[in-house]
């Protein structure tokens, strides 16, 4: 069984190096994602959503500030820089993102997010 932290680490590879298959085998079939502006229902409806979005990242590293965790939730506080393909913008972001496991599966991850001014 993936150990918690392992299952966030494989979620923000995925826009690293952009393997949408590989980070899907890390979620349920009926796995959600929410986060400022969107929700995201399905294993079906979230690779589409990778595949869309690690398209318009580049450059991206993670801090984690800390990590607070039980049997089958963690929450990870962090620090994200990439750059926004779409407009050039370097971004740098705060926030935290809660994961609930289920069976060694991300069965919901909801990020918070300090959102960049536009």
């Amino acid at each position: 069984m993936a150990r918690l932290v392992d299952l966030f680490n494989g979620f923000c590879q995925v826009f690293i190096d952009k393997d949408v298959p590989k980070v899907m085998k890390l979620f349920a079939q009926d796995a959600t994602i929410l986060g400022p502006g969107f929700a995201i229902s399905g294993k079906d409806a979230i690779a589409k959503f990778f595949e869309v979005e690690t398209q318009k990242v580049e450059g991206y590293t993670i801090e984690k500030k800390s990590i607070l965790e039980t049997t089958d939730e963690i929450a990870v506080e962090w620090r994200v820089y990439h750059k926004y393909k779409p407009t050039g913008k370097e971004i740098h972001v705060n926030g935290v993102t809660l994961i609930k496991a289920e069976k060694g599966l991300i069965k919901g991850l909801r990020d918070y997010t300090d959102l960049p001014p536009s």
